[in-house]
């Protein structure tokens, strides 16, 4: 787990930079405008989670692999507090899909 604490626009934070598997997160605004957070894969924007103010965004049971896994703060004031599950993985391993 890695938690990190935003209280700048446009900060973005390393969460892994080797592949790593998102698993969930927990996302908590003190502000009074919403907050903006995305989940970046390399150079590319997975996911963005809107948090309305003063609450807490969060998901478990997730199993969503990436190369690399940044976290930005897009928009927003008050103090944010990022937490997010995630293992290692391996680069070659095989996903698996459900039917």
């Amino acid at each position: 787990m890695a938690t990190f604490l935003n209280e700048r626009f446009g900060d973005r934070e390393i969460v892994s930079e080797s592949p790593t598997r998102l698993t969930g997160y927990s996302i908590s605004s003190t502000g009074v405008d919403h907050r903006f957070v995305t989940l970046i894969d390399g150079d590319q924007r997975k996911k963005v989670v809107v948090v309305p103010p003063g609450e807490t965004v969060s998901i478990s049971g997730l199993n969503e692999p990436y190369t690399s896994l940044d976290v930005e703060s897009e928009v927003g004031d008050g103090q944010l507090v990022v937490n997010i599950d995630h293992e290692p993985r391996m680069l070659g391993e095989v996903e698996e899909t459900s039917n």
